[in-house]
């Protein structure tokens, strides 16, 4: 009877395959059903919002139904008088804005006269509108007055539709928000539940995390929000602009929406500003007023007050800000950043999705050693020395020698060992590392300096040798750097460095040739790996052997004092 031969391994490319099919049946559903999925996403982010204010209602005593309907309608009557204090505004706007049409005319005809950039587009432009208003649209057939007009009962209806669309929508996320407020531990359990009986704790976290999370951005957001529509429409009115309140609202709901709120928030007084001012004094005053408004509140308050609050990383947002418009339209953009928020909580707490946090997250990926690493194998000299400073600056010389340099050196060696680099990559990583160690040690003023670091020959035998040299200097023992063992000099004592394995005959010679150029009395160290041959073939040739670094210093000092 033979044996069946064993199952082959699934191949990548299907799963491949069925992850994104499944990923674009995801982002089908919810363009599809935007209808549905926006208002209630809308009103989780309101309920998530109001629910630490509907508890502190309850802390004093109003029962939890009335509490949770006070602060779902005292939200909707603030929106209401918002709305319309934003429509009054509007409309005095508008009544206002013909009064200033001969102040835009004249600022068109000067951009058309006096430019030499705008003014062949503006001229073109009329000409174009002037072949078509002339020639080109009198000669197409004539459309019967009838169907060029729509009918009073389509403007009403489009009208009707115009107006109650924004209103339903807002019903249904308020009925939405105060359903779950006054179901939320009831929806907390059927999640936890969902999430799986086994698994309590970690959906706890999750919960708690997000609604943590969620309600520090929103109410963040609204602090620089309230800000940034203050003081523009401080600033606009002591300019001069008129409808300076307008404005104010406008930027701070703008700002909401992310990227590009603040932008829009000016691009309209500005506008207003053209047509009021006969000059230019008063538009370049509103767009240094945007600057310096929207500086302080996208460096200082958003830095202060959102910077941990989602923890995303800004290219993942903008990308998923993207994918959310495309899906779901303009409000995509202002949801993007919850959802984000979201998949990195998810990410955090789902073991299938860890690897989103990589994606997602502003947390460095890399340690110190590891990007020290990665600069030296790219060959980033400038990069690697100024992130070696900073961490001397940070943690210390000696610290960041072991931590950093000497793990960096080791990791070449293995890796150079395994057959993962060849000697070119490690020659030029080793470069990096000596301009590194060099950075950071500050060679001793004597001639015969206490102890000399030689490197045996190769580059990472140099780099090992400058970063042990930097960390004796900074032990306080004076210490200089060889360039090799031919190259050495008078000294008290002497650690020839073989960064790599070595055998036993190289150590041999290498002291040899140490020897000559130093002298027979003069103590010298081995720094190299390798077991009892490696230790008898340095104690033939009248040296000590160490494996260990950090055990330099104190076998120098022992010397020292023998």
């Amino acid at each position: 009877m033979t044996r069946a031969a064993p199952l082959a391994p699934e191949p990548a490319g299907p799963a491949v395959t069925r992850t994104l099919v499944g990923l674009a049946i995801v982002l089908a559903g919810l363009h599809l059903g935007r209808d549905i999925l926006i208002p209630l996403a809308l009103a989780l982010l309101l309920s998530v919002a109001l629910v630490p204010v509907a508890r502190a209602l309850e802390r004093i005593g109003i029962p939890r139904v009335i509490a949770a309907l006070t602060v779902v309608l005292l939200a909707a009557v603030a929106s209401v008088l918002f709305i319309a204090l934003l429509v009054t505004e509007a409309v005095a706007l508008a009544s206002s804005l013909p009064a200033y049409e001969a102040n835009l005319r004249a600022k068109v005809r000067a951009l058309g006269e006096g430019s030499s950039v705008f003014g062949p587009l503006i001229q073109m432009l009329h000409g174009l509108m002037a072949e078509f208003g002339g020639g080109r649209l009198s000669a197409l057939p004539a459309v019967p007055e009838a169907s060029s007009r729509p009918s009073a009962e389509r403007l009403a209806g489009d009208a009707l539709r115009l107006i109650l669309t924004p209103i339903a929508t807002a019903v249904i996320v308020l009925l939405f928000a105060s359903y779950l407020m006054l179901q939320r531990n009831d929806m907390r359990d059927r999640f936890i539940r969902l999430w799986g009986n086994g698994d309590i704790p970690r959906a706890t976290a999750a919960l708690s995390e997000a609604g943590r999370r969620i309600s520090r951005y929103l109410l963040g957001q609204l602090v620089v929000n309230v800000t940034f529509g203050t003081l523009m429409a401080g600033g606009l009115w002591l300019i001069g602009i008129p409808n300076a309140l307008l404005w104010g609202l406008l930027g701070f709901m703008l700002r909401f929406i992310p990227f590009v709120g603040g932008p829009l928030g000016a691009f309209f007084p500005l506008i207003v500003s053209l047509a009021v001012d006969p000059g230019w004094t008063a538009p370049l005053m509103v767009i240094g007023l945007f600057i310096v408004v929207e500086a302080f509140c996208a460096h200082v308050l958003e830095v202060l007050l959102n910077a941990a609050a989602t923890g995303l990383s800004p290219l993942p947002l903008v990308v998923i800000a993207a994918l959310s418009t495309v899906i779901w339209g303009p409000i995509g953009l202002v949801l993007a950043p919850p959802f984000a928020a979201c998949l990195l909580i998810a990410a955090r707490h789902v073991p299938r999705l860890a690897k989103l946090e990589l994606l997602l997250g502003q947390a460095p990926v890399l340690d110190p050693p590891q990007r020290f690493y990665q600069r030296a194998l790219a060959g980033d000299r400038h990069e690697a020395v100024e992130m070696i400073e900073r961490l001397v600056d940070t943690d210390g010389l000696r610290p960041t020698v072991r931590t950093v340099l000497l793990p960096a050196a080791r990791s070449l060696a293995a890796d150079l060992a395994r057959g993962t680099l060849d000697h070119a990559d490690v020659q030029r990583a080793s470069r990096v590392l000596v301009a590194a160690a060099e950075a950071i040690h500050d060679a001793p003023d004597t001639d015969e300096p206490s102890v000399i670091c030689v490197g045996a020959g190769a580059a990472l035998d140099q780099a090992v040798a400058t970063a042990l040299a930097a960390s004796l200097a900074d032990e306080g023992v004076p210490a200089a750097v060889a360039a090799g063992p031919r190259a050495g000099r008078a000294c008290g004592a002497a650690v020839l460095v073989l960064a790599r394995h070595a055998s036993p005959r190289r150590v041999r010679r290498a002291v040899a040739r140490l020897r000559v150029a130093i002298g027979p009395d003069v103590p010298v160290l081995v720094l190299a790996e390798g077991g009892p041959e490696l230790t008898e073939a340095a104690s033939g040739s009248g040296a000590r052997h160490v494996a260990a670094p950090e055990a330099i210093g104190r076998m120098v000092r022992t010397l020292a004092a023998d």
